[in-house]
């Protein structure tokens, strides 16, 4: 006799896997506007998180006006990039690394980088670069796709 426990992993084993594609072709693939256009949506999102926090803390220093003026700066040039996107993957480059440097300069400028603000700011420069190979990875993919 079976248990149910044993039927429902009978059940999951007898059911076929899915079969492999081929690589993806390129037309799977979103265009170079659309992956820009997430990133921009995904790094604003960020970049107002991070004004937020900073903007709530009642201990703000004065040595801290230089970071979240960075942050200002950069939240700015993604909300200018989104209202005028880029009309190339060349052009993208060049406006999303402008708006990089600020937030590495204002990481750099943290002092406290195990703060939560100082994590945020952090994982906020990850993102930039994640994003960054994302679209040159779709665009590559539409070259050579």
């Amino acid at each position: 006799m079976t248990s149910p426990k044993n039927t429902a992993g009978a059940a999951v084993q007898a059911q076929p896997l899915p079969k492999r594609s081929q690589a993806a072709r390129p037309s799977d693939w979103p265009s170079a506007w659309q992956a820009m256009h997430v990133c921009l949506v995904v790094i604003e999102g960020r970049l107002v998180t991070l004004a937020e926090v900073c903007g709530k803390k009642p201990d703000r220093k004065a040595r801290q006006f230089d970071v979240e003026c960075a942050v200002e700066l950069a939240l700015a040039h993604i909300r200018r990039m989104r209202a005028d996107p880029p009309d190339s993957h060349q052009a993208f480059e060049q406006q999303w690394h402008l708006a990089s440097c600020a937030i590495e300069l204002a990481d750099g400028a943290y002092r406290f980088p195990h703060s939560r603000y100082g994590r945020l700011l952090k994982r906020t420069r990850w993102h930039f670069d994640l994003l960054r190979d994302l679209v040159e990875r779709v665009e590559w993919q539409h070259r050579h796709g």
